[in-house]
């Protein structure tokens, strides 16, 4: 049974929460140092430090500076497990070093693989415009592989590759697609589209930021979701359909 004291602390994390993830990349950088400390009857820094390094470059990015990035770095450093990849995966597409970001993604066999590690690997060679035949491999399989929630952002990633992915991804993606989401199968046909055509058919989406918006639930709290426009892509057809 759940004490008194559970569901007290369960309410005071969900009040701060929202207002702890919109404080500056400053703020939440010194919190992930140690230099301030949360109170360790609502916060968990272990548990609570893979949003807060999200929340740092998804929604503070325009905030960021080589020196913050190296103190971010050097403070994931101290986090065990995934938890250290996961920083040093937004860290590296931020610093634009894609030989790091290919050491990460695709995970080693004996590597850690988490949505959130997938998530800001993909966001990293999306911003440095990787198209290689290693990322696209690495797509490939992973597209329709166990549930949708694994794989959903390795189909839009093909469609931020394009044309390059050439005719084994659309495949992969037609026969490989099998959803009863009308968003994913909506997103499954703007992916082939834009694998099957040339990239003077299209335009950087003018709404997004690298096919993410920020989306803010009912609670205050801040997510970044896949733009309506775009899918997700971050490329908009310059004709309808």
């Amino acid at each position: 049974m759940t004490s008194r004291e559970d569901l007290e602390r369960v309410a005071k994390r969900a009040r701060e929460l929202p207002l702890l993830q919109k404080a500056s990349a400053i703020r939440l950088t010194s919190i992930l140092e140690g230099h301030e400390a949360l109170d360790p009857k609502t916060f968990d820094l272990a548990f609570e430090a893979n949003w807060m390094v999200k929340a740092i470059f998804a929604l503070h990015r325009r905030e960021l500076d080589a020196p913050l990035v190296d103190r971010i770095a050097a403070a994931g450093a101290h986090f065990m497990g995934y938890t250290a990849t996961h920083v040093d995966a937004w860290v590296a597409g931020w610093r634009g070093d894609i030989s790091a970001l290919r050491a990460i993604w695709p995970p080693a066999p004996n590597g850690f693989d988490t949505m959130d590690i997938t998530e800001a690997s993909l966001d990293g060679f999306a911003r440095l415009g990787d198209r290689s035949e290693q990322l696209v491999d690495a797509l490939v399989a992973r597209v329709g592989a166990g549930p949708e929630s694994a794989w959903t952002e390795c189909l839009v990633q093909l469609g931020r590759v394009g044309i390059r992915a050439g005719e084994r991804a659309a495949r992969r993606v037609r026969e490989g697609v099998r959803t009863q989401s009308k968003r994913t199968a909506e997103t499954r046909e703007r992916v082939l589209r834009r694998i099957s055509s040339s990239d003077d058919q299209w335009q950087r989406c003018a709404i997004c930021d690298f096919g993410k918006v920020v989306w803010e639930h009912s609670s205050g709290m801040q997510v970044t979701v896949h733009c309506e426009s775009c899918f997700g892509i971050g490329f908009v057809p310059l004709t309808p359909a």
